[in-house]
């Protein structure tokens, strides 16, 4: 059978999966009009010279067809000029630098939301940081401690205090290991630069404040609500209030990260002008 399997199950002959390739080539291509017509000539002749070549080896002509496009590589590495396996490389770098942009700016944001955090623990009321739920029962050694460590007037005051310190605490440790992770990116950004790239430009800014964005709406409609409802604590686990500087952090981090992409669109267009 002259068939493989497409997309959905449906069967491709040989011929239209050459065809959808170079289709697809087309549109990865830039550059003048000839130039795009000489490359998808010499690709198709190469393509069915390699197929004739794989089926006088004894495949098949839709495996002859897959093995040549395999050894091919992707269309958006051919339109670059790049080997397969130099395409298969950086596109791993480029996924990579994505996901350390988004961990590195998902910690540093955690780390900046100690900021509000402590403001709103240390003017307002704490345990919308903390998520203590009042009147605890504390033991009297555990309270005699908490009072000599922190001087507060109430063993319940120095408990809040004491679990405020931690909370403070928690977002800088997480922004000194963003700040750690975004060194990580930074010297694989630079050194990724100097190489060709597969994916589009703007890729990990898109996806950078996609994510930003979704995680912190989820933060600020599951936490704004109790803090409207003066409710201290989520389940008991977290302050509502900390939440909610936390997920105030990560959207500006999102919007930062939108303001980045859409000033690297426009870029070609500003040094027109100028």
């Amino acid at each position: 059978m002259n068939s493989v399997s497409g997309e959905g199950g449906r069967i491709e002959d040989p011929g239209e999966r050459i065809d959808s390739y170079l289709d697809e080539l087309l549109l990865a291509l830039r550059g003048r009009p000839r130039e795009a017509r000489r490359l998808l000539a010499e690709v198709e002749s190469h393509l069915r010279e390699a197929i004739d070549a794989h089926v006088a080896a004894g495949l098949g002509e839709p495996e002859a067809t897959e093995e040549a496009l395999r050894r091919l590589g992707p269309p958006s590495a051919v339109a670059r000029g790049l080997p397969p396996q130099a395409a298969y490389r950086s596109l791993l770098s480029q996924l990579t630098e994505a996901a350390l942009l988004v961990v590195s700016l998902l910690f540093l944001a955690a780390g900046v939301a100690a900021v509000p955090a402590a403001v709103v623990g240390l003017t307002a009321n704490p345990r919308l940081v903390t998520g203590d739920q009042a009147g605890p029962v504390l033991a009297p050694g555990r309270c005699q401690q908490l009072l000599h460590m922190l001087a507060a007037p109430s063993c319940t005051q120095a408990l809040a205090a004491h679990h405020l310190q931690e909370v403070i605490r928690d977002h800088l440790l997480s922004g000194w290991l963003g700040f750690l992770v975004m060194v990580a990116w930074w010297v694989l950004h630079v050194h990724r630069r100097t190489r060709p790239a597969v994916l589009p430009a703007g890729f990990a800014l898109t996806v950078c404040g996609t994510l930003l964005g979704i995680v912190a709406a989820f933060l600020l409609a599951v936490s704004i609500p109790d803090v409207a409802r003066g409710t201290d604590s989520i389940g008991g686990l977290t302050g509502s209030g900390d939440l909610v500087a936390t997920g105030a952090t990560m959207m500006a981090a999102a919007l930062l990260c939108w303001v980045a992409l859409a000033r690297q669109a426009t870029r070609p267009a500003r040094a027109l002008v100028s």
